[in-house]
């Protein structure tokens, strides 16, 4: 059994595309869904989460506060003694998404964290790598993952990364056990938990790792404004000032050649030649 948490407090729309898709998409992998419920605003996220109470694999938990992303992300470990994917509610699921990170994640007996690659995802971003790219109105998640699929089908199942990231990630329960959950004091409201999170289970000899075969479509924000901004600016400091070696390592894995990089390559003569990638 995997668990897969899933933080809401905003974004209708949004939340309802994704928990529709992770119900109805393929899968062989058994999984209970933990719907966090972080003291949501909006009457019609509170409607469309009671439409899943009562369903056998779902459990609902209703924060009596705003307590942020963190701390909605920790109740969801304390609720789970299995290994846990970390979903965004603004994403979109694909096929067999849950088998392929679970895949990657056990490629390797040291592999702790394995992210879905994504369309918006910084390093994990495809087909633009380190850059965000919103799919052509053709294109469907869906129809995208069978791209990704025919490109990866002979290559490696993961590939290392520097950090795992956050709109969809793999942990298995070995390493929320060693190191704990976020920390939601510095990081209470999210931007940059989960490199906190990478860098702490390195001591303990874990990997994080992408999953090559694994598409997650991310709607994501369209720019960081205002206190965001600020908060996104001070996290950074922060995971700076706890870890100097974080941004070279990073740096590096950017500037040099990467299984990703090639696949974003293979990804972009494709689809020139096949717009529709269908």
């Amino acid at each position: 059994m995997i668990d897969v948490v899933v933080p809401i407090f905003a974004g209708f729309r949004q939340t309802e595309r994704c928990l529709r898709t992770i119900m109805t998409v393929a899968n062989q992998s058994a999984f209970r869904l933990i719907l966090v419920d972080d003291q949501t605003p909006d009457p019609k996220i509170g409607l469309l989460l009671s439409g899943f109470e009562g369903v056998s694999h779902v459990q609902i938990i209703h924060n009596s506060d705003n307590l942020g992303f963190s701390r909605s992300i920790n109740i969801g470990f304390h609720q789970s003694k299995n290994d846990v994917i970390i979903l965004n509610s603004d994403t979109v699921v694909t096929d067999h998404w849950i088998d392929y990170l679970r895949e990657a994640a056990y490629s390797k007996s040291s592999i702790a964290t394995a992210t879905a690659l994504t369309n918006k995802g910084t390093i994990v971003s495809v087909p633009e790598f380190n850059r965000d790219y919103e799919l052509p109105h053709t294109v469907t998640p869906q129809s995208f993952s069978d791209l990704l699929l025919r490109i990866t089908a002979r290559k490696a199942l993961a590939a290392w990364l520097p950090t795992c990231v956050g709109h969809c990630v793999y942990i298995k329960r070995e390493a929320i056990s060693a190191v704990g959950g976020f920390d939601e004091t510095l990081f209470a409201s999210g931007y940059g938990e989960e490199v906190d999170f990478s860098q702490r289970i390195k001591k303990f000899g874990w990997q994080n790792v992408a999953s090559l075969k694994t598409f997650i479509y991310h709607s994501g924000s369209a720019s960081f404004k205002g206190q965001k901004r600020i908060q996104i600016g001070q996290h950074k400091k922060i995971i700076d000032q706890k870890y100097p070696l974080n941004r070279l390592s990073t740096r590096l894995f950017i500037l040099l050649p990467n299984p990703i990089k090639r696949i974003c390559h293979e990804l972009q003569k494709e689809l020139v030649k096949d717009p529709h990638a269908e």
